[in-house]
């Protein structure tokens, strides 16, 4: 039986494995039916659950045997039966590069937040923030809105060429505010139930 090293791998060379001779590929294409696939580490098949097993999957139609050196799993062509743990670590590679993706697009969004010179989550204020009690406690006696603004403009000098248009803009957007704050829920924690995670109902 050949034995095929992937050249990707990092194993330590050497030339013979119980007295056959290694042979040394830079593609798996290159290995030959009837033989054995020495393979470094899992992750040189792929990086998602999908490419490692089409790779497993491509050598076991050429009746290929499978080494995986750093997790020392052996591999049979002519076995179906794939162990759990090497499934769960075929899971925890994918779910490592998914991480590593989000942590670099979270930190790109960073930069590009500051980069833009505003903080993120920051809210952008309104000129009418600082009279927001009293603009309120106004509408809630039914005070036209014009009756408002003339209210507030003899605290407030840079109100002077504001129009009731934009107090109205205002007071609709903090009423969006105020209903959209009523509507969320808060989710809890994940729990078991008839065999699917969901989150808990608080």
């Amino acid at each position: 039986m050949k034995i095929f090293c992937y050249d990707k791998s990092k194993i330590k060379k050497h030339n013979y494995v119980n007295n056959h001779e290694i042979i040394y590929i830079k593609s798996l294409k290159e290995m030959e039916e009837n033989s054995l696939a020495y393979i470094y580490k899992l992750s040189d098949l792929g990086n998602t659950t999908f490419q490692i097993l089409k790779n497993i999957f491509t050598l076991f139609n050429k009746n290929i045997n499978i080494h995986i050196y750093n997790e020392n799993y052996n591999l049979k062509y002519n076995d179906s039966n794939l162990p759990i743990n090497f499934l769960k670590e075929i899971f925890a590679i994918e779910e490592s590069i998914i991480n590593i993706r989000l942590d670099k697009t979270k930190a790109t969004l960073k930069n590009k937040t500051k980069s833009a010179g505003r903080k993120s989550g920051k809210k952008t204020k309104s000129i009418f923030d600082k009279h927001k009690k009293i603009i309120f406690q106004e509408l809630k006696k039914n005070t036209p809105k014009t009756e408002i603004l003339e209210i507030i403009k003899l605290n407030n000098d840079l109100l002077e060429n504001t129009t009731p248009q934009a107090l109205g803009q205002y007071i609709k957007r903090q009423q969006r505010i105020k209903e959209k704050n009523k509507k969320v829920e808060i989710i809890g924690d994940l729990i078991e139930e008839e065999g699917l995670f969901i989150h808990k109902k608080n």
